[in-house]
């Protein structure tokens, strides 16, 4: 995501006060860390619930089917934030 399109987010967040990042990299030192520090710096004041992130658990990714389907977010884990983030 370089460059980041930094107006189109400023624009977006001051225009709902809400902001939902989802992404297939870990949470901690990802793109959706940095998303939500340049929304931090640049439009806090705009926010009317916390920046949700969306992402991988910070822990190494299993190898088993089975846990991967419960490691990797799904459509639902997606759904349910951005419901989350609105009713707040």
């Amino acid at each position: 995501m370089k460059p980041l399109d930094k107006p189109l987010l400023l624009e977006s967040v001051n225009k709902t006060g809400r902001l939902v990042i989802a992404d297939v990299g870990w949470k901690t030192y990802g793109i959706t860390a940095e998303i939500a520090a340049t929304i931090a710096e640049e439009a806090f004041g705009a926010l009317k619930a916390p920046v949700c992130r969306v992402s991988l658990p910070d822990v190494p990714a299993p190898a088993s089917a089975p846990l991967e389907k419960a490691y990797y977010p799904s459509q639902y884990d997606i759904i349910r934030s951005i419901k989350h983030v609105c009713a707040g």
